[in-house]
């Protein structure tokens, strides 16, 4: 049985993840010691800091743990993105139409 593809992480989020790893390893923290801080095995937070499941929500806790503010974390990442880029970092969403439900019939 094959194995599914890992989808390659954008450019612009291993350059994140690369921000993060170099914070908390400054900070002199282990995965696991970050990772239990904000509710994450030692392998999600090292997925994070591949580039992979980044979340706003993740990296909010992250920036309380390691005592940075987001702007400083967002400030030292190279910002040169492009249409191209955001298109390949949003995923298109299918919106499920619901489905039409037969109206009942009142009666009298």
């Amino acid at each position: 049985m094959k194995k599914p593809k890992k989808k390659t992480a954008h450019p612009y989020l291993i350059e994140l993840g690369a921000q993060i790893k170099q914070l908390r390893t400054h900070k002199k923290l282990s995965l696991e010691t970050l990772g239990s801080e904000i509710g994450l095995d030692a392998s999600n937070l090292q997925k994070i800091e591949q580039g992979q499941n980044l979340t706003l929500h993740t990296i909010l806790k992250l920036c309380i743990c390691l005592k940075t503010t987001p702007a400083k974390l967002f400030d030292k990442l190279t910002w040169d993105l492009t249409e191209k880029d955001i298109d390949a970092l949003t995923n298109p969403r299918t919106i499920k139409k619901p489905k039409n439900k037969p109206q009942s019939k009142k009666t009298k």
